[in-house]
């Protein structure tokens, strides 16, 4: 009997090791995607082109959130959603790294025609510059100046709420010195992710985590 019994509660604790946990949403149906302590990989391509040089800079680096921001009770505008996780970046050789030095940001899920009409209201889109497929979600502008063009693009995983892609370019034509520059982030395949064990509570927990990540989102004009 008593070897039943302490099989049972070595059952028990298992299973909530392994069990993902239940997110809880406000009162719009928001709520996180994932769970702090799995990793997110992400390729940074650059490209400069100036003064009959070009430069082009591809690395690979790494997200691991340790904790989420709190999701308020209702979102009325973009500036009300929590997308900065206490998180830190690394490069592929594990190295810890503030470059690039980008503001990471991540989405909260269970709502995207929320987020889509905030997108709408808030950003330089109409209805045509929307992504939105069974999968991922975005939008897309261009900005014209006199002496410039910029392009935007931005586009999530619907399941996660984890960046997918972005792109950012400014193509300046004015004197005294014309330019071309372009920003890529994209995602690696997250079948690849591995699990990062995260500290609850004392105990060091590596669960069925779903996880975390970023994005940078700077538009340049």
């Amino acid at each position: 009997m008593r070897n039943l019994i302490l099989s049972v509660i070595a059952a028990v604790m298992v299973g909530s090791l392994l069990a993902p946990p239940v997110a809880a949403s406000n009162n719009q149906g928001l709520y996180w995607g994932f769970s702090a302590g799995q990793r997110v990989d992400y390729v940074v391509s650059s490209l400069n082109i100036a003064d009959n040089s070009t430069e082009t800079i591809e690395k690979r680096y790494y997200v691991v959130v340790e904790s989420l921001p709190e999701i308020q009770e209702t979102i009325v505008t973009l500036r009300d959603l929590p997308t900065t996780p206490n998180c830190s970046t690394y490069c592929e050789n594990g190295t810890e790294t503030e470059d690039p030095a980008y503001l990471w940001l991540v989405l909260p899920v269970g709502n995207w025609s929320l987020l889509i009409s905030l997108w709408l209201s808030e950003q330089s889109v109409t209805e045509d510059n929307i992504i939105d497929t069974s999968t991922l979600a975005g939008f897309n502008f261009t900005d014209v100046g006199k002496k410039s063009i910029s392009t935007y693009l931005e586009i999530y995983q619907k399941s996660t709420g984890v960046l997918y892609n972005y792109v950012s370019t400014l193509n300046y034509t004015g004197p005294p010195h014309p330019h071309y520059s372009s920003v890529e982030i994209s995602l690696i395949d997250s079948s690849s992710w591995p699990i990062v064990p995260v500290a609850v509570g004392g105990a060091a927990v590596a669960g069925a985590v779903v996880v975390v990540a970023i994005i940078l989102r700077r538009r340049q004009h």
